[in-house]
Formats: C-alpha cells, sequence, structure tokens
C-alpha cells in the first residue's frame, strides 16, 4: 500500500492505514523534457489523487465505527465518487452533499455517477448553503447509525498525510530524472501540501508549481504551508520521528484563472495534446495543471505534471 512507504520510513508512527490502490504510480516520459506521474493508474475501481488520502481517512472511519459516509463537493467533484467508490469497498455507503458549478460534459457525467453509487445525495443552491445540509444530513443519519465526516477533497492532515507518502514516493522514483518542477492542480490543497512535504522529507529540491482551481479567497500560499505543517505536527503527534525541514519552493500560479469550474478559452487545444500522450484531462483541473506543465517544459525546464484524475472519470 502507498502507506507502507510511511510506515517504512517512520517506523514509529502508529496511524493505520487501509489498502485501497496499486503502488507506486507510473512515472513516464511524454516528450524531452516533461515526465507525468499517473494517478489515474492508482486504483482499478477508481483512481486519481484522492487514492492516496482515502487510505487513511476511511481506516480511521473504521476505527470510529462509523456507518456511514458524509462529503460535500461540487455537482461535478471526483472527490465525491472517490468517497463513493472506495467507501463501497470497505461497505460503508456515502451520503453526499452538492453545489453547482458551471456545466460541461464530465460534470454531468459525474452528476449521473454519483446517483448511481451514493446512498443519498442532497443539492443545494450554492456553496455557503451547503453547511446547513450537511448539518441536517448528519442528524438524518445520526438517527440510526454513527456517521463519519469527510471534508473537502479530503484535505485535513490525516488525508495529507496520503500525499505526504506521495512526495516520498516521487523523489524516490524520480531521483534520477533531474526533475525541476512538479506541476499539480491545486483547489483545497491536501495533495499539494502533503506533496511538498514529501517531497523535502525525500531529499527533492523540486519546486512545488501549484496551479490554482479554486478562487483566491479559497486558496493562498499560507494556507497550503499551514496544512503541511499541520500535518507533520499531527504525524509528530502520533509518534513519526520527522525530522525539521523547509517547506520553501512553493508557487501558486494562476493561469488566467477566473471561477471555479469555468472552463478556460484554452481548454480545447490543451486537452488535444494530452490526447496525444493518451492522457485524458477534465476541465476544471488537470486542463489548467497540464497547460502550464506543457509550457513550462517547453521553455526548458524539466518539469514532472502529477495527472490527478481518475481514469475513467469522463
Amino acid at each position: 500500500m502507498s502507506a507502507a512507504l510511511i510506515h517504512a520510513r517512520f517506523p514509529s508512527f502508529h496511524l493505520p492505514a487501509v489498502n485501497l490502490g496499486i503502488w507506486p504510480t507510473p512515472v513516464r516520459e511524454l516528450a524531452p523534457g516533461l515526465w507525468v506521474d499517473d494517478e489515474s493508474a492508482a486504483s482499478a475501481a477508481y483512481g486519481g489523487n484522492k487514492v492516496r488520502k482515502l487510505e487513511w481517512i476511511l481506516a480511521d472511519a473504521q476505527r470510529n465505527r462509523a456507518t456511514d459516509l458524509l462529503t460535500v463537493g461540487a455537482c461535478g467533484s471526483n472527490h465525491v465518487i472517490a468517497v463513493a467508490h472506495h467507501g463501497q469497498a470497505i461497505e460503508l455507503p456515502t451520503h453526499a452533499v452538492i453545489f453547482p458549478q458551471p456545466d460541461s460534459a464530465h460534470v454531468a457525467d459525474n452528476r449521473a455517477a454519483m446517483d448511481a453509487i451514493c446512498a443519498s445525495v442532497t443539492e443545494t443552491t450554492a456553496p455557503w448553503t451547503a453547511p446547513a445540509a450537511i448539518a441536517w444530513t448528519w442528524a438524518r443519519l445520526s438517527r440510526t447509525g454513527r456517521p463519519y465526516f469527510i471534508g473537502p477533497g479530503g484535505s485535513g492532515p490525516l488525508g495529507t498525510v496520503g500525499w505526504v507518502g506521495g512526495g516520498l514516493e516521487i523523489a524516490e522514483k524520480t531521483a534520477h530524472l533531474g526533475i525541476d518542477e512538479v506541476v499539480v492542480a491545486v483547489g483545497s490543497a491536501g495533495t499539494a501540501a502533503g506533496l511538498l512535504a514529501g517531497l523535502r522529507l525525500g531529499g527533492s529540491t523540486a519546486r512545488v508549481v501549484a496551479v490554482r482551481c479554486v478562487e483566491p479567497i479559497a486558496l493562498w500560499e499560507g494556507r497550503v504551508l499551514k496544512i503541511a505543517r499541520d500535518t507533520l505536527a499531527m504525524m509528530r503527534r502520533c509518534g513519526a520521528d520527522i525530522p525539521e525541514v523547509a517547506l520553501d519552493g512553493l508557487v501558486i500560479v494562476n493561469d488566467g484563472f477566473t471561477r471555479y469550474g469555468v472552463v478556460e478559452p484554452r481548454a480545447e487545444a490543451v486537452a488535444a495534446e494530452a490526447l496525444k500522450f493518451g492522457i485524458y484531462v477534465e476541465p476544471t483541473y488537470t486542463v489548467r495543471s497540464f497547460g502550464r506543465a506543457l509550457d513550462d517544459s517547453r521553455s526548458g525546464r524539466r518539469v514532472l505534471w502529477i495527472n490527478t484524475v481518475a481514469a475513467h472519470s469522463r
């Protein structure tokens, strides 16, 4: 499991994990100076960047004797579907609270998938109305069972541990490539935060280019660094003998972002480029990060792009 790398590196870390994925994920060269770490291959059931997080989160749900999972996301959320798929694997039904986002074929497909796999889906009119729906659903589930809440993107310290492991794994498997930067889409920020911490713990000095996919009010450099620090602090409290590391080299880029879910003008061209390499990019996250990775590799940098979407999330 991905967690095995964390436990091997920090044997006194006593939190358990469940085995959901296929590790390590493959790294392959796409073009001169451009490689992909393909998280779409993390699971035959449903891959993408959430699998590493859910190995730790779902183990905590089991430890707390949960009977149901409750999570929240946009109506095209890959996170919600990942929770539902992997929760199903350990016999925990998922209840979702969702809010609108701009429509696309990908969003429509994901919305239909939620209806198919979630035990219940509650639609709200806007993100700021979701908390009330979460409270109502929690109360409903609590009448007959023990619900377990998973926040947006699974990006609390517990889930972010999964991407500390991801960063360690990437540092190890790309050490011979001389990577200058690692490019990743950033929304709820747990993936970027864990990746940064794991790379530094693994000895990599590559900068982390986090391509913003949510509004600035929801994401800034300090938020990513706080999640990284809180995660390492939590791991130390749970027994991990983690050295102090400099969490430097994080760059958050906007790249023409306007608002969540709006398809950028160059998306079609970037998606066509990705398909030449046999890669699917969706319009909210990976089309932006892949576009940045292409641009930076063509400017002479040695770039590793993190493909965070599930292979069949289309």
